[in-house]
């Protein structure tokens, strides 16, 4: 770099520019060797001086990754997704001990995911499918305690040790596994041969002698609740099966292409959600809620949060109640033995209730609901919810617009539903006028345009006559 005055990182980002052989929109016109740092170059992000992030998503490329971008020992976040990348991913990569996402998808890189990967033990996000890499996994990187996502095949998003394990052994079509249980359960994507895809919950017991009785009681008692909840804002079960040999219970759900609410609020890679849709999801999971609770007797959720909303195409809400597995295992003292089997408790709706504010108190402000692991999302917004002309501080940041009329009722309805006294908090029937007032959102414009439901069903029902 002969006498250039740039600092360390600059020198860094000019060697990875250097690799970069083809750059048809300009995207590293303003990287000046002439700079004295390079926070102000296009598609680079600094704080305190440092740089943290670089998105050079979709710039469509051409070149390999540099060696040097190791030496950016403050990077969060490097996306490089969706270009043409070539060669391998450069081991060095492993020396960047802040990075929070690792985005190379689509690209054409070849060869092994370097074993340093492991080193990354800040990484959150770590996004490698469409490219033409090895298909094993370093099996060290399920130690990496802060890393929740992996995704290495398309529309596939892995609980990282089942991504490895799946993975490895080209399985594939693993979606999730549960962490309550070594033994717990396993989602599935599937294609159905009419084309529709559906989500498939398995339990990972391979032999009937370790499934107890109470296990099989509490799964028919699980499909004869779940069976009951029949709303275009639910993930519904389609279907179930049951095998002895070889030893198989399952059920069969809709699928909900786009993901947790929770990915679409916290991930920046995902799509972001507007204001109206954020509105059309909160009445979506209103509706669904009413539905559960309106039912005799009543079908609660008790687990209501981001991470179990998911969105359908056009982004609307479906509730899903997928993590019943935990409920066929032995209980902890502290959770209560055979709580699931008994019959929903008023409590019960309260709890939904608290959950429902708290989960508003999330759409609206675009917070985790523990801040930073340090402080409550609802002790966070306190501060703000009592007094009507602080509200506007909830907000989300990354919200270009929002109505403060619309706000302003949502705000009041967290307020309710968050009291500490459960019997001082409103039903669902008293909270869904309240805001259908304002928000103008009906059941059917918070209902998916398109569902596949119906078909699914049929084409299980086509399935099992014809083996009959």
């Amino acid at each position: 770099h002969g006498c250039s005055s740039l600092n360390l990182e600059g020198l860094a980002l000019l060697d990875f520019h250097a690799r970069v052989s083809y750059d048809p929109n300009g995207a590293f016109i303003s990287w000046n060797i002439n700079d004295h740092d390079p926070c102000s170059w296009s598609h680079v992000h600094c704080v305190s001086g440092h740089v943290h992030a670089i998105n050079l998503k979709g710039q469509s490329l051409e070149g390999v990754l540099a060696p040097e971008l190791g030496n950016l020992t403050h990077l969060r976040r490097l996306v490089l997704s969706h270009n043409h990348f070539s060669g391998v991913i450069p081991k060095e990569l492993g020396e960047l001990k802040l990075l929070e996402m690792l985005d190379l998808r689509a690209n054409k890189l070849i060869g092994k995911i370097p074993p340093e990967i492991e080193k990354l033990q800040s990484l959150n996000i770590l996004l490698l499918y469409n490219n033409n890499l090895e298909e094993n996994i370093p099996q060290n990187v399920e130690n990496l305690n802060f890393l929740y996502k992996l995704q290495f095949v398309p529309n596939f998003t892995f609980n990282v040790k089942d991504a490895i394990r799946f993975l490895n052994r080209k399985l594939g079509g693993c979606i999730w596994q549960g962490n309550f249980n070594p033994n717990s359960c396993v989602l599935f994507k599937g294609t159905l041969p009419n084309g529709v895809e559906i989500c498939v919950a398995s339990t990972t017991i391979t032999r009937l002698k370790d499934w107890s009785k109470r296990a099989e009681l509490a799964l028919h008692k699980k499909i004869e609740t779940l069976s009951r909840v029949n709303h275009k804002n639910f993930v519904n079960l389609i279907g179930y099966c049951e095998e002895d040999e070889p030893f198989v219970r399952m059920m069969v759900f809709e699928y909900a292409p786009h993901g947790t609410l929770s990915e679409h609020l916290h991930v920046q890679a995902l799509e972001h959600l507007d204001w109206r849709s954020r509105i059309r999801i909160i009445m979506g999971v209103a509706y669904c809620l009413q539905c559960m609770h309106d039912l005799n007797p009543p079908v609660t959720h008790m687990h209501l949060d981001s991470n179990t909303i998911y969105l359908t195409d056009d982004f609307a809400a479906k509730i899903a109640c997928l993590n019943f597995w935990k409920e066929f295992y032995p209980k902890t003292k502290m959770s209560g033995a055979n709580e699931s089997l008994h019959s929903p408790r008023n409590d019960d709706k309260e709890t939904d209730i608290y959950s429902f504010g708290v989960l508003l108190l999330e759409i609206v402000s675009g917070k985790h609901q523990n801040i930073e692991k340090l402080e409550p999302l609802v002790t966070w917004a306190e501060q703000f919810l009592e007094e009507k002309e602080n509200i506007s501080h909830i907000i989300d940041p990354d919200l270009k617009s929002f109505e403060l009329n619309e706000l302003e009722i949502v705000c009041e309805v967290i307020q309710e539903c968050i009291k500490k006294d459960g019997s001082q908090r409103p039903s669902i029937n008293e909270i869904i006028p309240k805001l259908r007032e304002v928000l103008k959102v009906s059941p059917q414009q918070a209902t998916p345009r398109l569902s596949p439901l119906w078909w699914a069903e049929l084409e299980l029902l086509s399935i099992k006559e014809g083996t009959t």
